[in-house]
């Protein structure tokens, strides 16, 4: 295996030009990674970039499989990571550019428990017709990148929430939150629980190309009913915070083409009952405390910055 890794790292180089004086054996690991995601992102070669592509899917595999705990690897900006906080759960996830301004997306993740660790390559499924609604079988999943993860425990299992964003059709992008679960027995990764409003899979937001939409989760103030005489109380709590989408002609609501949101008004995921819970017209103007700030969010109206280059 490891040896199909350099081959392949090593065909990728001399395709590009950057194997000059590069001795593979002695290369630091964060340079070969960033060497394999430039050409990923930036090379107009369809055929390079997908070589690339499967050297640096080896590469990852390879170097989560000999890490023996969920240790952060030094990756370039250009690809996103996240640990849980109980360790269970690793996952690494980069973009793949189409063309026409649409994207595939690439995960592998790494899972602990009774049996041990284990690393899995998803399948990206979100440019297939229905994938939308699709719970994730085996290996495939509704692609996307990550920018943000939001964990919620449920007795002995934990839930492990991550925002991202999608791009697979040219005139419209999806915002999504998307549920991973690790079987604490095999340590498969479950993808799709229906804990969302409208006991949908994933909760995904689809919008114009040309808008920007804001999801995140963060720390806001709302009135509730609480306690046994369910008065009205202020409570403050984190959420996950959107903007309301809007029509651009009523003709058209049902097209996320003509879907734009709306600059002030708010709406929010809340977890309520082991479940997410939509609340409507949130006042979002509440300003965090530091506390709240100590790991902020990746950049929320995400999109790649990237161009495909000669």
């Amino acid at each position: 295996m490891r040896s199909t890794i350099l081959a392949l790292i090593a065909t990728v180089l001399l395709k590009t030009g950057g194997a000059q004086d590069l001795e593979l054996h002695h290369t630091s690991q964060p340079d070969t990674i960033a060497k394999l995601s430039t050409v990923v992102l930036s090379r107009k070669d369809i055929d390079t970039r997908k070589t690339a592509d499967t050297a640096l899917t080896g590469l990852i595999c390879s170097l989560l499989k000999s890490n023996p705990a969920c240790n952060l690897l030094q990756l370039p900006e250009a690809m996103a990571q996240f640990v849980s906080t109980d360790g269970r759960l690793q996952l690494i996830n980069w973009t793949f550019p189409l063309g026409n301004n649409t994207w595939a997306y690439r995960a592998v993740i790494k899972t602990f428990s009774k049996a041990g660790s284990q690393t899995f390559v998803l399948r990206d499924q979100s440019a297939e017709a229905g994938s939308l609604k699709a719970i994730h079988q085996g290996s495939s999943w509704f692609g996307a990148i990550y920018y943000q993860l939001v964990e919620k425990k449920v007795g002995n299992e934990t839930f492990y929430f991550l925002l991202g964003w999608n791009k697979t059709d040219p005139v419209y992008q999806s915002k999504l939150i998307e549920c991973f679960a690790v079987n604490q027995t095999t340590g498969i990764p479950q993808i799709g629980k229906r804990i969302f409003p409208g006991n949908v899979p994933r909760y995904v937001l689809n919008y114009s190309s040309s808008a920007s939409l804001s999801m995140k989760s963060s720390i806001q103030t709302r009135k509730a009913r609480r306690g046994l005489f369910r008065r009205i109380k202020t409570i403050r709590e984190e959420m996950i915070v959107f903007n309301r989408l809007n029509p651009k002609d009523i003709r058209f609501k049902q097209n996320p083409s003509f879907l734009y949101p709306s600059a002030d008004v708010f709406d929010a995921l809340v977890w309520e009952h082991n479940r997410w819970n939509l609340i409507r017209d949130i006042d979002a103007r509440n300003e965090a405390r530091e506390a709240d700030n100590a790991s902020p969010p990746t950049q929320m109206d995400l999109k790649p910055t990237f161009q495909n280059q000669p």
